[in-house]
């Protein structure tokens, strides 16, 4: 699993992967 001290934090990395045009 991602070491991810926030749980948005890890939400929007994942989001970033599924969705590489709508990283922010």
């Amino acid at each position: 699993m991602l070491n991810c001290h926030c749980l948005i934090d890890c939400l929007s990395v994942i989001i970033g992967i599924l969705n590489p045009s709508s990283a922010f």
